[in-house]
């Protein structure tokens, strides 16, 4: 006899239950201590400069809402503010927590297989209270088995970049906030808002994140270096100025590093600073002034094409037309021509269809004899009538 879902499952599921586990603990130890005061005198403290701490607090805390929607690109923030509004959340009432992304959602051959066999075990005893097709609801309602009953669950997906399958995870998602059950509150952590179909968009507060600026940057460098007592505001200004391509993880990276090396060496100076800056960043350098304008230049490219698919969904045929190759262009056109003439045939038949067919509907019956067999015919057909 073939193993339950739900047997072979549990391996996964574990797995998941052990990840969701440890970050429940991080997020807790970490907002239970807010100023950092049991860390360690060299720790750089928690960072909310991006801005959106408060926010999150309030709207989590006193909004109607099922979840939020967590977008941006890589670095800005994401992961920070989905920890602040499960912090919230641990912090009010007590849920089960579960952190997913798309490697939890590509199931085995021996998963699906065990999934269909549950199926049909269903079908034969006729319980079509629990019968499920959808592999994703098994998957869910094996998870949630797992949790004790009663409290509501909290679930993080992230990491699902170039998953085909994760709007069938977003629409069962969906589905759940709208009948109520179970009782959950979503954090989607996705740079394509478009990848999530409405059924569950329409039940999350979007917020988008951006990479730091001047005053955000500032403020972090501040944050982090405040223990060295060695750095003046010119000193942070000039950092600031020279990261300003730097996302936040950047940032916090490279601070953290400067922390370590202003505390750590006694002969602390300006010229260390500034090159353990250029040696983090790779934008920066003591020469080619062209080179690091190429370099930049390259970034921006980097990021055009990651957001490529996302702006083409956005945009409508002519804005993006103008920027294909010429030969590229005079192909599309010509393919474009012929779809419009085939298109245009196709709408003047069911037109002349119709034309036919009122006419026919309401034309003498020699008329319509003389349409159909032509009028030489319709000669000879009178001729041969007798007199």
């Amino acid at each position: 006899m073939t193993e339950s879902f739900e047997s072979v499952i549990g391996p996964r599921i574990n797995n998941i239950l052990a990840v969701s586990a440890f970050m429940k603990e991080r997020i807790t130890e970490r907002y239970d201590d807010p100023e950092g005061k049991a860390a360690s005198p060299y720790d750089v403290p928690d960072d909310y400069s991006f801005g959106w701490k408060s926010i999150i607090e309030f709207t989590v805390s006193n909004c109607s809402i099922n979840g939020l929607l967590i977008s941006g690109a890589d670095g800005c923030g994401k992961h920070t503010a989905a920890d602040i509004a499960c912090s919230v959340l641990l912090g009010e009432r007590e849920y089960e927590l579960a952190y997913l992304n798309s490697e939890d959602f590509v199931f085995s051959e021996a998963e699906l297989k065990a999934d269909d066999s549950d199926r049909q075990r269903k079908i034969e005893k006729g319980d079509t209270k629990t019968y499920t097709d959808d592999t994703i609801h098994s998957f869910f309602e094996c998870l949630f088995s797992m949790f004790e009953e009663d409290l509501p669950y909290c679930l993080v997906i992230d990491n699902t970049d170039g998953f085909e399958k994760i709007k069938s995870v977003y629409s069962r998602l969906g589905k759940y906030i709208c009948i109520g059950e179970p009782n959950v509150f979503v954090i989607v952590i996705e740079r394509n808002e478009n990848a999530v179909p409405s059924v569950l968009r329409n039940q999350l507060r979007l917020m988008r994140m951006t990479a730091p600026n001047r005053r955000q940057r500032i403020s972090m460098i501040d944050n982090a270096l405040k223990k060295t007592q060695v750095i003046d505001r010119e000193t942070v200004e000039i950092i600031s100025d020279a990261t300003e391509d730097l996302t936040y993880s950047q940032l916090k990276d490279l601070v953290c590093n400067l922390s370590m090396y202003v505390l750590g060496d006694v002969n602390f100076s300006i010229e260390g600073i500034n090159e353990m800056v250029s040696s983090q960043y790779h934008l920066i350098s003591d020469g080619d002034g062209i080179q690091d304008e190429k370099i930049r230049l390259y970034r921006k490219i980097e990021e055009l094409i990651d957001m490529a698919p996302e702006l083409i969904e956005k945009m409508p045929a002519a804005s993006f037309a103008a920027v294909r190759t010429a030969e590229t262009e005079n192909k599309t056109e010509d393919m474009a021509s012929l779809e419009e003439k085939d298109a245009a045939i196709d709408a003047e038949a069911v037109r002349e269809q119709n034309k036919i067919k009122y006419e026919s509907e309401r034309m003498p019956m020699q008329d319509l004899l003389g349409s159909c067999l032509g009028e030489e015919r319709m000669a000879k057909v009178r001729n041969a009538m007798p007199a």
